[in-house]
């Protein structure tokens, strides 16, 4: 029998009211109901033993990812999003202690602080300190080819007993055990419709657990002495000459094969001289609004002129179509929203 007590709950409560619903969609009204009774609510929660407890089936959405792709999204039932973040934080201590630690200036996204209970992760500008921690590396003489990565589908194709293995060598107390097994075994199966594998995007939770799968990999590049830095599965390494560059990339794609049975995303895997990795991935949202506006101010005063007869507005030509294409402004508003830069969102 295992049964999340009352302040496990209240604290998981508290981490869904700081961190908020999902990470992609609104949150339900329901939630509104939940924190209208929450003092009910969670006593009855407390008496649930989640050895036999069943979740409810999620609602699977379907939304964009890219301009020709889709990502599924998991929006959860209120009682399995609480009871989902009150298993997560009892052991996510556990994850990073075991992680490389910050001072390393490796491993950015999500880190813990041990001393919060209620919150999954702190955000204190880490994804801000990543892209500084990029910006110095490249600039390093040293540092003359740098590799870029990340892996395909991570969360959709992350095994569960890889995930398992993972928690579980990494703490020795045994409710955290027996909380990582409830979770792997029984809620996180459901959420998948019987699959062995995949965490669902959407609750912030499932970050947490993402990074403890990597925690593996980590160690593997630290120790085959590669300089890597790294935001969820987003890696980047720095390199003295293209051969270091390419021996890198070899060397990951083989370590996340054999060991998790994922791979690389080929259209993103480059190799690129410093000069162009600062040109093309370090510029910034301000840099890349400034460098646009002229050429996108023209645009938009040629969309709003009107045909020599005056019924239809002027089209856009294919040319400036793909020049906004090209500009990506869905994800410079996400990484806006994300940082809450209010002056850019605007």
């Amino acid at each position: 029998m295992f049964k999340l007590t009352e302040n496990e709950l209240q604290l998981a409560f508290n981490a869904i009211e700081h961190h908020g619903y999902s990470t992609l969609i609104p949150q339900p009204k329901e939630w509104q109901i939940v924190k209208e009774n929450w003092e009910k609510f969670r006593l009855e929660l407390s008496t649930e033993d989640l050895d036999i407890y069943k979740p409810y089936t999620p609602m699977r959405i379907f939304a964009p990812k890219s301009r020709y792709s889709l990502r599924a999204v998991t929006l959860l039932h209120p009682q399995d999003l609480i009871i989902y973040t009150a298993l997560t934080l009892i052991f996510k201590n556990d994850i990073e202690k075991a992680r490389i630690p910050k001072s390393a200036r490796r491993v950015y996204s999500f880190r813990s602080n041990p001393t919060i209970k209620d919150q999954l992760y702190q955000s204190d500008e880490m994804y801000q300190k990543y892209l500084n921690e990029l910006k110095t590396k490249s600039s390093q003489k040293k540092n003359d080819f740098v590799a870029v990565t990340d892996i395909a589908d991570f969360y959709p194709r992350i095994y569960l007993h890889r995930l398992e293995n993972a928690i579980l060598s990494i703490t020795d107390d045994e409710r955290s055990k027996r909380a990582a097994q409830i979770l792997i075994n029984k809620i996180l199966p459901t959420f998948g419709r019987g699959t062995s594998y995949g965490l669902p995007i959407g609750p912030y939770a499932s970050r947490i657990l993402a990074e403890a799968v990597l925690i593996d990999v980590d160690a593997a590049l630290l120790h085959a002495n590669l300089n890597f830095v790294r935001w969820v599965d987003d890696y980047t390494f720095f390199c003295k000459n293209w051969d270091e560059a390419r021996y890198s990339l070899f060397f990951i794609a083989e370590w996340l094969y054999n060991q998790h049975g994922l791979t690389l995303q080929s259209t993103k895997t480059k190799i690129l001289t410093k000069e162009g990795f600062q040109k093309k991935l370090l510029e910034g949202p301000h840099e890349r609004v400034k460098s646009g506006n002229e050429k996108l101010y023209h645009i938009w005063q040629s969309a709003n002129e009107y045909e020599e007869n005056g019924d239809e507005p002027k089209s856009l030509s294919d040319d400036d179509i793909e020049y906004i294409s090209t500009i990506n402004l869905a994800n410079m508003l996400e990484e806006a929203l994300k940082n809450k830069n209010i002056e850019l969102v605007r």
